[in-house]
């Protein structure tokens, strides 16, 4: 203190004096001046004393797994490496990864995770690798996910393949979407003999996520909705508060999109009001459900509101593929509400940021909605450029993708005159809608078709399709028709 090198500084731990460095420069070079093998003890011995006197931080996981893991690292360089050090390292940061999850922070998750999976060797890392695989896959980073998977599905145990069986799944709906319906369904039941027969909880509630999935690329709202109430049972029997807040994130896609009224969703919204008090990403949900409901309803303004409040706060933790998909609602309030180059800009920043991802299953139906926003600014050439892409890069069962696309393409070549075409694409559009059972692209299907069937001078059929699609709206919005 004399030199001035450290100053008093206030205490975590109460009772005991601190000093903290003047700089960090002073800091850094005291550190650098020790040898390795006493910043390994001298980690290892402040580790052991945190763990005496800190037992009240609430980083305390955090900081022990640091010390531990600086320790481990230190003696492995110098020719001596202690597993055991390694593995109580390796415990608190899974620990902490945990605890991350929990309160939405994904991108620290995935890295106190990966930290702790790298103390460990193969053959002893296959909790870690459970616990890592949600996050990688929220935060986008397939390729790591993808070796998660592999090395799980090539584990001894039963138990941690059929857990690298289900995450598979999810690895598929973003980078393989046209494997989901010809192999979830059997990657399913293949892990769900194995968590039935141990008593899994857990892996059973990520089993019925699998099946969700499986119905969900098909945009089939209702059995989607079944898997989403088997997850949310297994869920709440396992005890795991990552996968019960999991199970009701799984939901809020259906209440959008899927075959429920607006009057159903808005009761459903203020259920989740209580969770969204311990969840960024669930009050995210809730917003987005609760605006894209409120743009339906007329209430424009205020459903884009919350549609840009729920994208700040995805952005605020990380949460990439979440963040990359909001446009499919947003985008879609800013067209109802006539402002299609806001739409046209929320979907391309769509497409761009997923596929910076390199995830292709929300990606290929973004560029669907990027082709109707064009079509309606004007833009038809963009348009029909978008909607090949889009098809391209879609699963085949991935009907709403063509729905939407055709949909486009159909009111492209109506504007190009090309009205044979034009009714051969709307129909195939109509048809891929039905494949869905979701209200409002079935609605905008019809609706397609109906101007090219006016187009040709079909008024009667015309307003046959048209009737139809208000009936489709009518329920979507109200619960009814007439």
């Amino acid at each position: 203190m004399r030199k001035e090198l450290i100053r008093p500084d206030s205490s975590q731990i109460p009772g005991d004096d601190a000093f903290r460095f003047r700089h960090l420069l002073i800091r850094d070079a005291a550190y650098d001046a020790l040898p390795k093998a006493t910043r390994a003890e001298l980690h290892q011995r402040f580790a052991a004393w945190l763990a005496e006197h800190g037992t009240s931080l609430v980083e305390l996981d955090e900081i022990l797994g640091y010390h531990l893991e600086q320790a481990a690292l230190y003696s492995a360089e110098l020719g001596t490496p202690d597993d055991a050090l390694g593995s109580s390292a390796a415990e608190r940061l899974l620990t902490a990864g945990r605890r991350a999850l929990l309160r939405d922070d994904s991108e620290a998750a995935a890295r106190l995770l990966s930290r702790s999976k790298d103390l460990l060797p193969s053959g002893a890392r296959d909790e870690v690798l459970i616990a890592l695989a949600p996050p990688l896959f929220l935060r986008g980073d397939f390729a790591q996910m993808r070796a998660a998977v592999d090395e799980l599905k090539a584990s001894p145990e039963p138990r941690s393949r059929a857990y690298g069986i289900v995450f598979e799944v999810s690895a598929w709906r973003a980078v393989e979407p046209s494997l989901v319906v010809t192999h979830g369904e059997r990657a399913a039941a293949e892990a769900e003999a194995t968590f039935l027969a141990l008593g899994d909880e857990l892996g059973l509630a990520l089993v019925e996520e699998a099946r969700f999935d499986v119905q969900w690329v098909q945009s089939l709202s209702l059995p989607a909705h079944a898997a989403v109430l088997a997850m949310r049972e297994h869920a709440r029997r396992s005890g795991d508060p990552s996968i019960v807040k999991r199970s009701l994130l799984r939901g809020y896609g259906i209440l959008m999109f899927g075959n429920v009224p607006i009057k159903d969703v808005l009761p459903e919204v203020e259920r989740m009001r209580k969770a969204a008090e311990e969840s960024v990403e669930i009050r995210s949900a809730m917003l987005e459900v609760k605006g894209f409901a409120l743009g339906l309803q007329g209430r424009l303004e205020d459903g884009r509101k919350l549609c840009a409040e729920s994208s700040q706060l995805l952005a605020e933790v990380g949460n990439r593929l979440m963040h990359g998909s909001h446009a499919h609602a947003s985008g879609t309030i800013a067209l109802l509400a006539g402002d299609t180059q806001a739409a046209v800009e929320e979907f391309r920043q769509s497409v761009n940021e997923l596929e910076e991802l390199g995830e292709q299953g929300f990606r290929s139906t973004s560029l669907a909605h990027l082709a109707i926003a064009l079509q309606a600014a004007g833009e038809p050439d963009e348009s029909e450029r978008a909607a090949f892409a889009s098809e391209e890069i879609s699963a085949p069962d991935d009907f709403i993708n063509f729905a939407l696309g055709r949909t486009a393409r159909a009111l492209v070549l109506v504007h190009r005159g090309e009205l044979d075409e034009a009714e051969a694409i709307a129909r195939s559009a109509v048809e891929y809608a039905f494949r869905t059972d979701f209200p409002l692209v079935r609605a905008d299907a019809l609706a397609a078709l109906s101007r090219v069937l006016r187009s040709t001078g079909r008024e009667a059929e015309a307003d046959e399709k048209l009737k139809q699609a208000v009936e489709l709206c009518k329920f979507e919005i109200a619960g009814t028709s007439s």
